[in-house]
């Protein structure tokens, strides 16, 4: 077994849980309702679009919205939210920002 460098993890090992708040910090993360089933259709749709540049998480999901402290349950029925990695979170309808999916 060839040892891996400090911070990486061996190729055969699955990625550790990540929770909520640590998906937001690495990658915009796209709230929806789990339980509309037009949401759960639009949100799946923008992450075959945008190709793994955004995660997505129901706000109906145990502690969600704990880790989300600037969303509340009512703007998350309301539209659905973009949080990004900084912590802001923008309603996506009206559109929001597009900048952070833009290919470089």
């Amino acid at each position: 077994m060839t040892p891996t460098e400090p911070g990486t993890t061996p190729a055969d090992s699955s990625p550790p849980e990540r929770s909520p708040g640590e998906l937001a910090r690495s990658r915009p993360v796209l709230i929806y309702d789990g339980r509309c089933r037009f949401c759960v259709g639009q949100a799946a749709r923008l992450a075959r679009w945008l190709k793994g540049r955004v995660n997505l998480q129901s706000f109906r999901d145990p502690g969600v919205l704990e880790h989300y402290p600037r969303l509340t349950a009512a703007a998350c029925e309301r539209a659905m939210q973009l949080v990004l990695p900084d912590g802001d979170a923008k309603d996506s309808y009206p559109p929001a920002n597009t900048e952070p999916f833009r290919r470089g």
